[in-house]
């Protein structure tokens, strides 16, 4: 997405005023005298200020605005993929699920549904290209023997894995975005 600073700074000042209040019931809420009512510029569109309650709606304006950018699509379709089949997706395969969430008005379980039903997922680049953290492998087996746990032999496993659950070294979890396929399947 071609987005600036500017647009950052804008989209923040149509979000004032919401705020989550922690200790009450955890849940979003809207205190219009916190909202900054002036008119904004993102991505080259503007959003009509509002005040009062009213407010609130401008977020529905910068949802609008992000979900009709044109790399919106090829965006998230891109991340679904290689989360759901190969962090190396031909750009026809971005393309073909892209064109499903663009036409379903980013319907997700349509989005979804076109990962993994499009040839590309079941094809021999894709399938097994990726391999298993510890904590993959460790729930997969639990799964598979239906074995039950309070949740400290998970912690015990991922401590000695060095993969502590919610402790990852960085902001990408345990693997760097495209680190996780085999060397062996990327393709260029």
């Amino acid at each position: 997405m071609n987005y600036t600073e500017t647009d950052v700074r804008e989209t923040a000042r149509a979000l004032t005023g919401f705020y989550v209040d922690y200790k009450k019931n955890k849940k979003t809420e809207f205190e219009p005298y916190a909202h900054d009512s002036r008119n904004k510029t993102i991505l080259g569109r503007t959003v009509v200020g509002r005040s009062g309650a009213d407010g609130a709606r401008e977020v529905e304006d910068v949802v609008d605005i992000l979900m009709d950018h044109p790399s919106t699509a090829p965006f998230i379709s891109k991340m679904l993929i290689g989360k759901l089949a190969s962090e190396t997706p031909t750009p026809a395969y971005v393309q073909r699920v892209s064109t499903v969430f663009a036409n379903t008005d980013g319907d997700l379980k349509a989005t979804v549904r076109a990962i993994l039903t499009d040839p590309e997922f079941t094809s021999d680049e894709v399938v097994r290209s990726q391999f298993k953290t510890p904590i993959e492998h460790f729930v997969g087996l639990f799964r598979a023997f239906e074995a039950k746990t309070k949740g400290y032999s998970l912690v015990d496993w991922t401590y000695e894995t060095r993969h502590l659950i919610y402790a990852p070294p960085s902001v990408f979890s345990f693997y760097r975005p495209g680190s996780k396929e085999r060397s062996s399947t990327r393709r260029s």
